[in-house]
């Protein structure tokens, strides 16, 4: 459809919103979510955001799977087309990281008061009836309007080849066998600069933010 200048005036709001989430996910996850967050994850979300490999040396009630939930949320929502996995030694313990990302959203966490409905209302729904959320034999999945995509795994590392991501989480990674590195790592080995086509100077454009590891 043609756009009139109160689309266009829409599409740059929201762009705006994009590139300053992009560049400050903290303040993009206390403003826009309406998640309150302690220093030391703002500080863990900081030095994560662009790195290719981190690791989340947390002790226990930490936290950490809640952490990981919003930053996933916001690394979906931020970025078009990303597409994240959530992977363990166990299929309950990926589908917990899931679980939280969902009861984020649904507001079933007592303690957290406030927030706002902006990621549910970005979630796809392509069947009446439904939230968005898929539970089957597969995996817990989640898609969104921008394209973007939440897995969480189930099987063993051998079982589930053939991915691609930007985002490998790994839950309880201190529990996961060198193997389970050696053959889901490679899911995210593409490079995410990589633009072909005519008439494109690839020199001129950005980096892309690198795929992970966390």
């Amino acid at each position: 459809t043609d756009l009139n200048l109160r689309k266009l005036e829409v599409l740059e709001k929201y762009n705006k919103i994009i590139q300053w989430g992009r560049k400050n996910p903290t303040r993009f996850i206390e403003e826009i979510f309406k998640i309150q967050l302690f220093d030391y994850q703002k500080w863990v979300i900081m030095n994560t955001w662009t790195t290719q490999k981190a690791v989340w040396a947390c002790s226990r009630n930490a936290g950490k799977s809640f952490l990981g939930a919003v930053y996933i949320m916001a690394k979906t929502l931020l970025f078009p087309k990303f597409h994240t996995l959530i992977m363990a030694t166990s299929a309950r313990q990926s589908f917990e990281t899931f679980s939280k990302i969902e009861d984020i959203v649904k507001k079933n966490i007592p303690s957290l008061m406030g927030t706002t409905d902006v990621f549910f209302n970005e979630l796809l729904r392509r069947q009446v009836n439904t939230d968005g959320f898929t539970h089957d034999k597969q995996g817990y999945s989640c898609e969104l309007y921008n394209g973007s995509e939440i897995k969480a795994l189930v099987g063993q590392a051998k079982t589930i080849v053939g991915f691609r991501s930007h985002l490998n989480f790994y839950d309880e990674a201190g529990k996961c066998a060198n193997e389970f590195f050696e053959l889901t790592e490679p899911f995210t080995a593409q490079n995410a600069s990589l633009v072909t086509g005519t008439n494109i100077d690839p020199s001129i454009l950005p980096p892309a933010v690198p795929t992970q590891c966390v």
